[in-house]
């Protein structure tokens, strides 16, 4: 219970601050995270009153229609928070591996659709995995299902974000490489300077006992 209640105040709290405030809408990548939140809250607010209301002894409710609807609102709800962790993923790695153009592969429209897509995906199957309750159609099912909402996604996920640590790990060597070849160039010429300074106090000082000797000659 309170699980289900810290989640979804922390997610209508993301909902009002999304629709408040301009520029957290300005951001494309906020819009997957909304997408997200989406999702979140329709599991809270309708799949958990479902189940409340289907373990409840209610006179005249009937469970051959409650069932099938409760099964289709949970294949909707956790399949779209499962493609929308994958466009958050998506987005995230375009983001880093080519930030230089991410606005020419994400802009608002795109961003519009991916979000749709995600919606009709998880309908269509939670339509699908609900037409019939025989076994063995439920049985291909879920196989469909779980392959479709779980394990591709899931498995996308984790190459998209192997890859990020891959790009994040190869920049920070670099930047470690060339942070220490600027400063053993920089040692090298305070050397270099060191070197030539006491050369040149030499020259003065040879110049000037010159210049005195000269001085005291003269008539």
């Amino acid at each position: 219970v309170l699980v289900f209640v810290f989640g979804t105040l922390l997610n209508t709290v993301l909902v009002v601050v999304f629709c408040r405030r301009r520029g957290f809408r300005s951001h494309l990548s906020n819009r997957f995270l909304i997408n997200l939140v989406a999702a979140n809250l329709l599991m809270s607010f309708v799949l958990v009153p479902m189940i409340f209301i289907g373990q409840m002894p209610i006179v005249g409710l009937n469970a051959s229609i409650l069932c099938p609807a409760v099964q289709a609102t949970l294949k909707l709800t956790t399949s779209a928070s499962i493609l929308a962790q994958l466009l958050i993923g998506i987005d995230q790695y375009l983001a880093v591996i080519n930030p230089l153009h991410y606005h020419r592969h994400i802009n608002e429209s795109r961003c519009v659709v991916m979000c749709a897509l995600v919606w009709l995906i998880s309908a269509a199957l939670a339509v699908f995995c609900s037409l019939d309750q025989s076994p063995s159609y439920q049985y291909i099912a879920d196989l469909v299902y779980l392959s479709l909402a779980f394990v591709l996604p899931i498995l996308v996920i984790l190459l998209i974000y192997f890859q990020i640590f891959i790009a994040a790990r190869s920049n920070s060597i670099k930047t470690r490489r060339n942070s220490s070849c600027s400063m053993t160039q920089q040692d090298k010429e305070n050397s270099n300077n060191n070197e030539s300074q006491p050369m040149y106090s030499q020259y003065l000082h040879v110049n000037s006992t010159s210049n005195s000797n000269n001085l005291s000659r003269s008539p």
